[in-house]
């Protein structure tokens, strides 16, 4: 080979080293780079990347501490690169999956047949959390899960590597703001954009607790919906209560999956001007009975777990849209409460129809008294039942179901271990049945309540040396509504 060739040889293997360096050169950046926030915070983090030419393929992992942060969203409306689709794109297939996210990680696949471009700086996504507990966590693009990697064309061969990227720090200091029953954490200087906050309280295990869910930017808005998420370990879903909204109704949620923590809003209104409403109202709120331990914590959040966070204004646009978590702390050094559910059911009138009463916490249980009540000119007692023999043959003789007494819509319940020994029953199961007949209109709908009118609530637990002691005892009201058909 002659000088000539061999010097146009290297030089074109040298050409062809820079381009594959240059078309290597994508790099992802996490931003802000550090970042400190208060526990109940929104921390929002950018990701952007350098040099995206010609990618064909992304996917990879990106990690955090759970204990520190809680996933909230990838919000559609920040989403930069074409064809990238959050958890709840409603698609069989999304780009993101969010199943590893209570362990701390988020995956995503996402591909280009001919190869996207993006410019310098753009932001590809947006990652959301809820700050849960002081301390630190990094964002970082890693290999837990998925491999972090990039394909893309070089010298018109897809080449896959693994990007440089840099890591983000969020620091959560300090402990939730002091507490007073209704209190705001929040004002509507903390946000930018249409905003859902909720309030915070403090209570001891049964107590009950009802959270404000109140607004900001509220303008021209047409529509909005969103989950609303817990931990039903700690709180038990009760009722929504006090709406302030126009057209808002109890119709506008969805409490199906209450009981796993998950409720859905979703509220819109027909006029193309939309609604405007002013700072800090509150447009509902949210009630439930704390049934966790003493010292324990749990957020109310605004989530995409179940129905997407989003909202749309006069414009007929999506719009973005931030939430502001709200907070229940339970007080005292008390063990989770015995729970009991009732449950809430619909039926034909002139028909029979028995409520459900279910169990939570039920652990190594020796007694426990309450008083059941409803309105009996709409349903009329029938009988009650031991389907699963907890009262070991004594349903009859540890309830008081007297004509004179469920003819005025009451009951009363004395339930003890069968030889005072220790009883656990399973999260969920059937306690006991109230049957009625319906016998008000269609439409008519008594609660089925659990009171100290006449029996007052009281339960035992073992103290662990065959002594009853007194245990905080929750409780939740159910329901029977008249079939309208």
């Amino acid at each position: 080979m002659g000088k000539l060739s061999t010097c146009l040889l290297f030089v074109g293997t040298l050409l062809f080293i820079s381009n594959y360096s240059q078309a290597q050169d994508v790099s992802l950046t996490i931003s802000p780079a550090a970042v400190t926030v208060d526990p109940g915070d929104t921390v929002t983090l950018a990701i952007s990347a350098q040099n995206f030419t010609d990618v064909l393929t992304f996917e990879g992992t990106l990690s955090w501490n759970q204990n520190v942060l809680d996933f909230l969203d990838i919000p559609s409306v920040t989403i930069g690169l074409p064809g990238l689709t959050p958890p709840d794109c409603g698609a069989p297939l999304c780009s993101f999956n969010d199943n590893f996210a209570a362990n701390g990680d988020i995956i995503w696949s996402w591909f280009s047949a001919g190869g996207e471009t993006i410019g310098d700086g753009v932001t590809l996504f947006e990652i959301r959390f809820i700050a849960v507990n002081s301390g630190t966590s990094t964002l970082a693009f890693t290999d837990d899960i998925t491999d972090t990697q990039i394909s893309q064309f070089v010298m018109g061969v897809p080449t896959e590597y693994t990007p440089d990227s840099n890591v983000s720090t969020i620091t959560v200091t300090g402990a939730p703001p002091p507490m007073n029953s209704g209190m705001y954490a929040y004002d509507c200087t903390d946000f930018t954009d249409l905003a859902f906050y909720a309030s915070f309280d403090t209570v001891s295990t049964s107590d009950p607790v009802c959270l404000g869910v109140a607004v900001c930017n509220f303008e021209n808005i047409t529509g909005f919906e969103y989950t609303l998420e817990f931990d039903p370990a700690i709180l038990q879903f009760d009722s929504i209560t006090n709406l302030n909204l126009i057209d808002l109704s109890l119709g506008n949620f969805g409490t199906t999956n209450a009981g796993s923590g998950l409720i859905s809003v979703a509220w819109f209104n027909d006029s193309t001007e939309g609604i405007t409403v002013d700072d800090t109202t509150t447009i509902f709120n949210v009630c439930f009975t704390a049934v966790g331990a003493g010292g324990s914590l749990d957020s109310l959040k605004f989530t995409s777990t179940q129905t997407p966070f989003q909202a749309s204004d006069s414009s007929q646009m999506q719009i973005p849209v931030e939430g502001g978590a709200g907070y229940v702390v339970i007080e005292g050094t008390s063990a989770p409460a015995v729970t009991l559910f009732a449950t809430h059911e619909t039926a034909p009138a002139q028909s029979n129809v028995c409520v459900d009463v279910k169990t939570k916490n039920f652990v190594d249980m020796i007694s426990m008294g309450f008083t059941m009540e409803w309105d009996e000119t709409i349903i009329d007692f029938d009988t009650i039942i031991d389907p699963n023999n907890y009262f070991n043959g004594t349903i009859l003789t540890s309830t008081n179901t007297m004509p004179s007494l469920v003819d005025t819509g009451a009951l009363t319940v004395n339930w003890i271990a069968a030889g005072t020994n220790p009883t656990t029953i399973a999260d969920s199961s059937v306690f006991f049945q109230v049957c009625f007949v319906t016998v008000g209109m269609p439409n008519d709908m008594s609660p089925v309540q659990f009171t100290s009118s006449l029996v007052p609530k009281d339960a035992t637990q073992d103290n662990g040396m065959g002594m009853p002691m007194a245990v905080p005892f929750a409780t939740t009201d159910g329901s029977v509504t008249i079939d309208p058909d």
